[in-house]
């Protein structure tokens, strides 16, 4: 936020983050991080995972491809060393999910992960040497591939590509050894799929699936403990003519009282 009157960067955002307790009033916020107005911005998130494991870090947008991700320690702030086109995006298990979109060649690797690939790295690392990660590989594309982005799941990590341009999920389960054991989700092909959201608390997940034949757009849900998904509802590919409203409908989704809103039209 802009904390004082012109504290925002060139770009219009705000570079100054500050922490502040439930309750209190803003006047008592401690500030964190702060960039500089040449920034795009500066912003700060806190990862969760379904074991109760979090992780508060902090970006700094140098520019809108790059930028610098820090993790708050009681120390303060220290900078993560890995690229700048890479972007934490989530956390399963204690390990923290890494995005990359340039290769990377790790503090004493001794070769580099592929641009596009998603890594893991352990919690409990990430903290105590953040200069120097060790990161695993979970996934790199084929010269046909590309990463759209993952999501995770309480056990499980949702993981959406395009291969040969089609739409592709993968499910990925972290092992007892640091290990990944990967599957795919029975989607329908020729499609374009969207992950739409997930639970920490479970593993649910809702998709978007939309294809040539048939004509209809449809949601899937994945139901906890199995990894296939269920057609939750379908609608047809463009509002009919003359709708003048839009209804909401209540649906059953895969578990009895967890209804999904969808919205149909109305003529």
């Amino acid at each position: 936020r802009e904390w004082e009157k012109g504290q925002l960067t060139k770009s219009g955002y705000a570079y100054i983050v500050k922490s502040l307790g439930r309750g209190q009033p803003l006047a008592d916020a401690r500030e964190v991080y702060r960039g500089t107005v040449e920034d795009v911005a500066a912003s700060g998130a806190v990862l969760r995972d379904g074991q109760g494991n979090t992780l508060q870090v902090l970006v700094r947008a140098t520019d809108f491809f790059h930028n610098e991700t820090f993790v708050v320690t009681p120390a303060g702030p220290k900078r993560l060393v890995m690229p700048e086109k890479a972007n934490l995006v989530d956390m399963i298990d204690g390990r923290v999910i890494i995005q990359s979109q340039e290769a990377w060649t790790p503090v004493g690797a001794d070769r580099p992960f592929p641009a596009g690939s998603l890594l893991s790295v352990d919690l409990a690392a990430l903290q105590a040497d953040p200069a120097r990660l060790k990161p695993t590989l979970i996934y790199s594309p084929t010269a046909k591939q590309a990463l759209q982005g993952a999501s995770a799941t309480k056990n499980m990590l949702i993981v959406s590509i395009l291969d040969n341009v089609r739409g592709r999920t993968l499910l990925f389960k972290p092992g007892a050894d640091g290990s990944w054991s990967r599957s795919a989700l029975d989607l329908p092909d020729n499609s374009t799929i969207g992950l739409a959201d997930t639970s920490n608390t479970d593993d649910r997940a809702l998709f978007g699936v939309t294809a040539f034949l048939p004509r209809r757009r449809n949601g899937w849900s994945m139901p906890p403990r199995v990894p296939q998904p269920s057609s939750a509802s379908s609608r047809p590919s463009s509002i009919p003519r003359g709708s003048s409203a839009i209804n909401s409908k209540r649906l059953r989704a895969t578990a009895p009282r967890s209804p999904i809103s969808w919205f149909t039209a109305a003529t």
